[in-house]
C-alpha cells in the first residue's frame, strides 16, 4: 500500500506497526490495542486522506463530526489520545516532520460533583453506633469512641 492511499483501507501498515510498537515496546494493554485500533479505523472512515498528508483542520473537522454526534466528551478525548501518539509515534519514527493533531484543542472533561449525604443520612450515620445493641458484654467506651471516629471521618 503506498502513502497516497486511504487511510480507511484495512490492516495499514503504518496503524499495524503502531500497534506492534505499542505492544512490543510499550508493553500496552490488549484493551488498549483493541481502543487504539478502533479510533484509528474510525477516523479513517471519516476522512479518506493518508496519514502524512492529514492537516490540523482534517482533526478538527473529526472533532465537529464526533462533537454533533453528542459523543461523550471523555470518548473523543479517547480518540484524540489514539491519534496523538499515532502522530507522536510517526513523528519519533522519522516518517512525518509535523505532527498536525498537537493544533488541535480538545474539549475539557465535565467535572462531577461528588455525592453528598442528607443531613437525615448523617444523623442516622453518627448515631448508628449508639443504638447497636451487643450481643457480647463490650465497654461502655466503646459506642462513644465509634461515634467519635464516625464524626472524625465526616468532618475530614
Amino acid at each position: 500500500m503506498t502513502e497516497a492511499k486511504s487511510v480507511s483501507e484495512k490492516r495499514d501498515p503504518l496503524v499495524e506497526e503502531f500497534l506492534r510498537y505499542l505492544a512490543n515496546e510499550r508493553n500496552a494493554s490488549p484493551r488498549t490495542l483493541k481502543a487504539y485500533r478502533q479510533a484509528l479505523a474510525a477516523f479513517g472512515t471519516e476522512n479518506k486522506t493518508s496519514w502524512k498528508k492529514c492537516t490540523a483542520d482534517d482533526f478538527r473537522d473529526y472533532l465537529f463530526a464526533l462533537m454533533k454526534r453528542a459523543q461523550a466528551r471523555s470518548y473523543v478525548r479517547l480518540q484524540f489520545s489514539a491519534l496523538r501518539s499515532f502522530y507522536q509515534f510517526l513523528t519519533a519514527r522519522k516518517r512525518l516532520r509535523h505532527n498536525p493533531v498537537r493544533e488541535v484543542q480538545l474539549p475539557k472533561i465535565e467535572k462531577k460533583l461528588p455525592l453528598v449525604l442528607t443531613r437525615q443520612q448523617v444523623e442516622e450515620l453518627l448515631t448508628a453506633p449508639t443504638r447497636e445493641t451487643k450481643k457480647r458484654s463490650a465497654p461502655v467506651w466503646m459506642p462513644l469512641r465509634d461515634v467519635a471516629i464516625m464524626e472524625l471521618f465526616y468532618s475530614s
